[in-house]
């Protein structure tokens, strides 16, 4: 089994943030942990699990908590659940919150894994998606992360940002590979409704780049870390040998997990559910032990089609046998270079991937 927790508390939020998280609310973070508390004590007295084979404490910011806060969730699951030797254990971070110090204490208290939020290394890209840290401050945060003696350091990166730039991305992705991430995460800019960033784009102060060229910028980034020894093992995410997310790669294994805190997500066989997402109705509902969790039941229809979603996300594929394609189609697809098999299994290939959504929507059953 897996676990998430959920801190969502942030400093600000960002241009393009639509997140279950909140600036502002520090004043509730100590009845949070305590709805924390209760809420893993409720599932450990519920149900038996296996011991934990992953943590990941993501959010919002949950570099906010202290690395001793930090530490005692960790404690918590550990007596509520079981933690496997070995057990992978990731904290994301703000480079406007820990320093070194923090970092290396986290570690010591059982932090394995620690996932840096920089976005970009361009004071004006920062500025663009209103993140609470410069440039030097990344870097700062990197060169600490780097030293504190954790097993694996991850950076997330945003492409395809209004003023960003093909030259731009690929000179700050280049100073990240000289350093030696080992795990880069690359997201394209996604535009939500309703945030600052949308309603920047709608009066004309800011313009997207080209899809042509944010979708370079894409194949240029798997081409370069490629190059540069990582494995290309998700859409998003490449990794140095040893250093890929196992967290994550359950995620799509489509692995056992609870999630733990509002709005967290869990999933154990074929049923999904999760909590109340509203930080006082979360709060109140594990107080007064009447959370009301929203549920969904996967048929097999369901469950088959997320297979092959996530599946077709990964380097690995799917099995031959797991998706019905038209022979047309599977040859048009491998001319144009989107696919690639092997006698068992069918994965896209980077090119794919860069049109997955379009693809894994054609194999739906």
């Amino acid at each position: 089994m897996m676990v998430y927790v959920h801190i969502p508390f942030c400093l600000s939020k960002c241009a393009y943030c639509d997140f279950n998280s909140y600036a502002g609310a520090g004043a509730l973070l100590p009845a949070y942990l305590e709805a924390l508390g209760r809420e893993m004590e409720n599932w450990r007295r519920c149900a038996q699990h296996e011991p934990v084979s992953s943590v990941y404490i993501g959010g919002g910011t949950p570099s906010l908590l202290t690395p001793a806060q930090a530490g005692d969730i960790l404690e918590g699951i550990k007596r509520g659940f079981g933690l496997q030797a070995g057990a992978e254990v990731t904290v994301e971070i703000n480079p406007a919150t820990w320093n070194g110090s923090a970092m290396r204490e986290a570690v010591a208290r059982g932090i394995t894994r620690l996932s840096l939020g920089i976005q970009s290394l361009d004071d004006g890209v920062l500025r663009v998606l209103a993140r609470p840290h410069d440039a030097g401050a990344a870097r700062r945060s990197l060169e600490e992360a780097l030293a504190s003696e954790a097993h694996s350091v991850s950076v997330d990166l945003i492409y395809g940002v209004p003023g960003q730039g093909t030259a731009g991305w690929e000179a700050g992705l280049g100073e990240l590979l000289d350093m030696g991430i080992p795990h880069i995460s690359a997201y394209a800019l996604t535009v939500e409704e309703n945030t600052p960033l949308a309603s920047r784009l709608a009066r004309g102060e800011l313009q997207l780049p080209a899809e042509e060229e944010t979708a370079s910028m894409y194949l240029e980034t798997c081409e370069i870390l490629k190059a540069r020894g990582y494995r290309h093992y998700e859409i998003s995410n490449f990794a140095l040998t040893g250093h890929t997310c196992r967290h994550n790669e359950g995620y799509w294994e489509r692995r056992p997990y609870l999630g733990i805190g509002a709005g967290a997500h869990s999933f154990a066989g074929g049923l999904r559910w999760w909590a109340p997402e509203g930080l006082k109705e979360y709060i109140r509902g594990m107080r007064e032990g009447k959370a009301h969790y929203g549920v969904e039941i996967l048929d097999s229809s369901t469950a088959h089609s997320e297979e092959i979603m996530l599946g077709l996300r990964t380097d690995r594929g799917v099995p031959r046998t797991a998706i019905a394609i038209k022979p047309e189609t599977f040859r048009t697809w491998a001319q144009e270079g989107l696919l690639r098999r092997t006698e068992e299994r069918l994965a896209l290939t980077d090119k794919g991937m860069l049109l997955s959504n379009e693809l894994i929507s054609t194999l739906m059953p």
